[in-house]
């Protein structure tokens, strides 16, 4: 008996396909395919040629992608009417004759790598060819003309290339075809007006194109599929769903562009599937949408509908419903009816109760995600107990407590739970204990203050996901973090050491605890496929390990607010793959190692708050070009500013402050685009598992895990005076900070180029020259700071005065220093000296005369109340010196009895320094005091010494009330306000009290910032006083030398409780001092 037929597709053979398969001459359908093990002996597949009766071949899913001959076939074998081969890895075809017939009818190349080459021999196929599947390969430019010749088609498969252009107007020759796909392609333009005319059409995929939907579309009677998802198709739904498709079961065409409200959907009987999601619609459900038998899935997702939810009671068919992401209110519906529902997405929407009967019956469902919603309910266990086929739940970001027994006993097994933020604790729940199969946990900030239960260690299941941050869950982490890739502790109280570290895990944070001890789980591993790693927020010491060499996946490694010590490792050189690096307020100690400069992918680095020493190294500028933030913040650093900073044109974010950086700024700073022109801005950083290893020369390990990962970045910055925290907004902020350095020179005119920048402080330098007026075109410039440094000049307008103060050379508003030639009218024909000893008298001096006339000597101690004559040998001193002193231009000389010399600003202003001080009792920048009331006091004790009296003054507190920056003046800062005196009396019956005032606009000062816990840090020190200092022979009248001390005080209030008056404890304290 001849064969006629080979098909052995019900068992799975490998290895090379016999050529004797050949000699089988009267063989008319061969089918091999799927499977995948089978080839040719040795590639060669000539011995089809021989199988002169074959009418159907079928090899789909075998290589043969070292022949060529498929095309030959159809040629040679005239009675070949079918030949799939999908999937075979095929290329272009190679042409033996340009004159053929052929009677083939179905051709299917799905999968392969073919080119456009194909369309020049495809029209000697026109006559015969009745199925034609191209899609999912390598064809490209624009759909030939010669389409509208086949016109006996059927089925046309172009989808999954990258062919551009319109679709031809002769597609509408095909009247015959009913199945047509164009989907993923390059396509553009309207589709053709032709479309109509092909009636026989009952399935249309034109998705993921950019064409444009014409009205001549709903003549398509016949049509019972079209996906036309993610396009520009616009228009109401309305129209396109008003019954022009009688017969259509599936119209899917999310990610589009169309508007209105949902039409009555039950006018379409047959329809089964409908997707709308991530449109625009609006409105609310129509009243007539709790009812259709025939439909199973449902996706009205990522739109702006609104109103309650009706009851889903007549949905018995529904298996899928999207409904996330609306602006739905209310209560969850009744979902009794839907006896088939499988899938309910409810998440990212408004409602607010959950109702123990809405889902309560259903127990086909898999999935149930309430998530991102207002819900405000009590969840018990009639919620869930008919749920038996759950395997997702998700109800994170609401406000549900979760009520259950300790001996409740779930009847599902979930894969995936996440309970974020809902109230679950303050015990861990005990419930989860029997959930044998869960691969990703969340339950973060829920609340729970307990230890993990010993049970929970024995969760071999997890292995995707495990989040428990921000609860309060303390103890010690003792299991081994096995399989598990991605995991979250932030935010707890565990403590003890770090946890070892599986080779599988692939996203650690562990930050916001109290793990101790040193990284010595880290120096014993010998490969990880890890790629992000934060354990910062510990109290881990020690030195970081040198084997960073079997980490070169890391993404994201963040090791920052610890008590690490020592020099950087080299080998964190061989973090190729490193993205950010934060090594923030540790104690780490030596210079960068150059072997950084290998990280050329490094964006984000932070090496702020340490003891790193030695010059900013060029290579930074040289090889780190991705940087788009760099901060060496409050450590070591000397030298200059290397000018290869300037080739970083990526950096918007800069913080060089609180070193001893010398020379001048760069005038290539302009060089830096990111801070010159919008749209650079990377807010969320996405990055892949197995993505992670492309810098590396070798692969990633086979079985390595595929995931995707992303994070934002997280920095410090300080903003007007006060340091934030920047998440998710730091990449919109521009800011370059070199305060607190020794920098010398102008600021270049470059800096005023930077448009976008939003902060700018060059404070506590020695910068010089004038500002430059340009600077005024920055206009997104919200902070600017300039303050205690050496500029000259004017113009200064558009910033507040603590933008300039501590600059002696400048004058003119917003600053009370008047500019020469501006002084008021009255006083423009008094000469220096006598305008400053007649209007404005010593600080000494005003003292004096108060004291005399209020009758204070009785408290000053140590000076005779009866000696007048010294009194006024120390007035007229005060006035003698003070006007020696202002006329002597030329070398500041000073009595023996002075404590200050008089200086000259380039703009004329005086202003008075200290001499014969010790250098330890001066205010220092940076200057450390454990408390702030230590740091008053130092600047107390450093006036007494001056010759000035000081006052507290501003202070800004945070959110808990904690005092983070505090002022202490001079007495004489500021201007006394003028009373307005309302009186009945006549102005000539009216006695005033003869009042003077000693304000007179002095700048001296210090701020105080504060630094952790109770330590504050002098910030600034203005140290020129605008008034001259009181002399040695008259410090005993200064206020701070007539203030009782803490123990005289506390003596007086102790004698006054056993009634003891406030003179005699006077007298007695007068007897003891003898004064």
């Amino acid at each position: 008996m001849p064969t006629t037929k080979a098909v052995p597709k019900t068992v799975r053979i490998s290895g090379f396909i016999p050529h004797e398969l050949g000699s089988l001459s009267k063989l008319q359908h061969l089918d091999l395919a799927n499977n995948h093990y089978l080839t040719g002996s040795t590639g060669n597949f000539e011995w089809l040629f021989n199988l002169s009766s074959l009418t159907h071949l079928d090899l789909s899913n075998i290589n043969m992608a070292t022949s060529s001959i498929w095309a030959s076939l159809i040629q040679s074998i005239p009675s070949i009417s079918v030949m799939r081969l999908n999937h075979c890895n095929l290329s272009a075809p190679s042409f033996t004759s340009s004159n053929f017939s052929s009677s083939i009818s179905t051709l299917h190349l799905y999968g392969n790598c073919i080119n456009s080459s194909i369309f020049k021999w495809l029209p000697h196929l026109r006559g015969s060819l009745v199925e034609l599947d191209l899609g999912y390969n390598m064809l490209e430019g624009r759909i030939p003309q010669s389409f509208g010749h086949m016109t006996s088609l059927t089925l046309l498969n172009l989808g999954n290339n990258l062919l551009t252009g319109p679709i031809p107007q002769s597609f509408g020759n095909m009247t015959a075809l009913t199945h047509l796909s164009l989907d993923h392609n390059l396509l553009y333009g309207p589709i053709p007006y032709s479309f109509a005319l092909m009636t026989a059409l009952t399935y249309l995929n034109l998705s993921a194109n950019q064409l444009v939907l014409p009205k001549s579309i709903y003549n398509l009677s016949s049509l019972q599929v079209a996906d036309f998802s993610s396009n520009n198709f616009t228009g109401n739904l309305e129209d396109l769903l008003s019954g022009a498709f009688p017969h259509l079961q599936e119209m899917l065409i999310s990610e589009n562009q169309f508007t209105g409200s949902l039409p009555d959907i039950t006018l379409l009987p047959f329809l089964r599937n409908l997707q709308v999601g991530s449109n625009q619609l609006n409105g609310y459900l129509p009243k007539a949408f709790g009812h259709h038998s025939a439909l199973r899935c449902l996706d009205l997702s990522n739109n702006q509908l609104r109103g309650f939810l009706p009851d889903f009671t007549g949905f018995s068919s529904l298996e899928f419903l999207y409904l996330n992401n609306n602006k739905f209110s209310g209560s969850i519906p009744d979902f009794t009816g839907c006896s088939s529902l499988q899938v309910l997405r409810l998440s990212e929407n408004q409602l607010t109760e959950w109702e123990t009967q809405s889902t309560g019956l259903l127990s086909t469902l898999i999935e149930l995600d309430l998530s991102m919603n207002s819900i405000c309910s009590t969840v018990s266990e009639a919620h869930l107990s008919n749920l038996s086929s759950l395997k997702f739940m998700r109800t994170s970001f609401n406000a549900l407590t979760f009520d259950f027994s300790s001996k409740w006993l779930p009847p599902f097994q979930l894969r995936e739970l996440s309970l974020a933020s809902c109230k679950l604790g303050p015990k861990f729940p005990n419930w989860i204990r029997n959930q044998g199969y869960i691969d990703h946990l969340d339950l973060s900030n829920s609340q729970i203050s307990d230890t993990i239960p010993m049970w929970f260690w024995s969760f071999s299941s997890i292995r995707n996901h495990l989040n428990l941050s921000s609860n309060e869950i303390r103890g010690k982490f003792s299991s081994e973090l096995v399989y598990v890739q991605e995991i979250d502790l932030s935010s707890n109280y565990f403590d003890g050491p770090l946890p070892p570290i599986s080779a599988e895990c692939l996203k650690i944070n562990l930050s916001q605890n109290k793990f101790s001890g040193t990284l010595l789980s880290l120096s014993v591993v010998e490969e990880l496929f890890l790629r992000f790693l934060d354990i910062s927020h510990n109290e881990l010491s020690g030195a970081l390990p040198d084997n960073w060499m079997h980490f070169q996946g890391l993404v994201f490694l963040n090791l920052g607010f610890n008590n690490f010590s020592g020099r950087i490792p080299t080998s964190i050189g061989h973090l190729v793959s490193l993205q950010t690096l934060i090594l923030r307020n540790n104690n780490l100690y030596g210079e960068l190692p150059a072997s950084l400069r290998n990280c050329s992918g490094l964006g984000f680095a932070d090496f702020g708050l340490n003891k790193l020493s030695g010059k900013v190294p060029s290579w930074i500028g040289e090889d780190l070009l991705q940087l788009y933030a760099l901060i060496l913040k409050s450590n070591r650093f000397y030298g200059s500013m290397p000018h290869e900073l300037c080739y970083l044109s990526n950096l918007h974010f800069l913080d060089m402050s609180i070193n001893m950086i010398s020379g001048t700024i760069p005038p290539c700073v302009h060089n830096r685009t990111a801070m010159i022109k919008k749209g650079t801005e990377v807010a969320e950083h996405i990055y892949s598992s197995v993505d992670a290893f492309s810098n590396i020369i070798v692969v990633a390990p086979a079985g390595a895990p595929i995931t995707n990962f992303s994070y934002f970045d997280n920095a410090l910055a300080r903003w007007k005076g006060q340091e934030f925290q920047y998440g998710s907004n730091f990449a919109y902020l521009k800011m370059i900070d070199l305060s607190t350095n020794n920098l010398t020179g102008e600021i270049p005119i470059g800096v005023t180029k930077l448009l976008e920048l939003n902060g700018l402080n060059l404070s506590g330098n020695r910068l010089n020259g004038k500002v430059p007026l340009e600077i005024g075109q920055l206009k997104g410039l919200e902070c600017l700071d300039l303050s205690t440094n050496k500029f000259s000049g004017t113009q200064l307008q558009g910033f507040n005065t603590s933008t300039y103060e501590g600059n002696p050379g400048l004058c003119g508003k917003p600053l009370i220093n008047i500019c020469p030639g501006d002084e008021p009218a009255d006083q423009a024909g008094l000469s220096s000296s006598n305008f400053e000893i007649n209007g404005d008298d010593s600080e000494y001096k005003r003292w004096l005369y108060i004291s005399v006339v209020l009758g204070f000597s009785t408290t000053f101690w140590g000076v005779s109340s009866g000696d007048s004559s010294h009194l006024s040998r120390l007035i007229n001193d005060s006035v003698s010196d003070c006007a020696n002193g202002s006329t002597d231009h030329s070398n500041s000389t000073v009595s023996d009895d002075a404590i200050s010399k008089c200086t000259f600003t380039p703009g004329g202003r005086r202003y008075y320094v200290h001499i014969s001080i010790d250098e330890a009792c001066i205010p220092v920048v940076n200057k450390l005091f454990d408390c702030m009331e230590e740091g008053m006091e130092f600047y107390q004790a450093y006036g007494r010494l001056s010759g000035f009296n000081t006052r507290h003054s501003t202070e800004k507190t945070d959110d808990d009330d904690n005092i983070v920056r505090k002022y202490v003046v001079c007495s004489r800062a500021g201007f006394n306000e003028k009373k307005l005196i309302v009186s009945n009396k006549k102005s000539s019956q009216v006695k005033r009290r003869r009042t003077v005032s000693n304000r007179c606009g002095c700048g001296a000062k210090i701020i105080l910032r504060a630094v952790s816990g109770k330590t504050y840090r002098i910030s600034t020190f203005v140290e020129e006083h605008n008034h001259d200092l009181v002399p040695k022979s008259g410090r005993q009248f200064m206020r701070v030398n007539r203030q009782m001390s803490i123990i005289s005080r506390k003596f007086v209030f102790d004698a006054a409780n056993v009634n003891i008056g406030v003179s005699k404890s006077h007298s007695f304290m007068k007897e003891q001092v003898g004064g």
